[in-house]
């Protein structure tokens, strides 16, 4: 039972980090210029969540280690 907030949180944000990947790509398919700044800033959240899930990843293995 106390797996389900460490485990949730990665799983939803996998699943938010693909949807906003397909938006991204979706959104460069109809825009004619690469850098348009609603990409550009889709492209930072992106990354924002990539750094987040990175970083949640090593303090649950922190965690773990210790």
């Amino acid at each position: 039972m106390c797996f389900t907030p460490i485990l949730l949180f990665p799983v939803s944000n996998i699943l938010l980090m693909f949807s906003l990947y397909q938006h991204v790509e979706q959104m460069r398919g109809c825009m004619p210029g690469p850098h348009d700044p609603s990409t550009e800033a889709y492209t930072m959240a992106l990354k924002s969540l990539t750094f987040l899930f990175i970083f949640y990843i090593l303090h649950v293995l922190s965690l773990i280690i210790l």
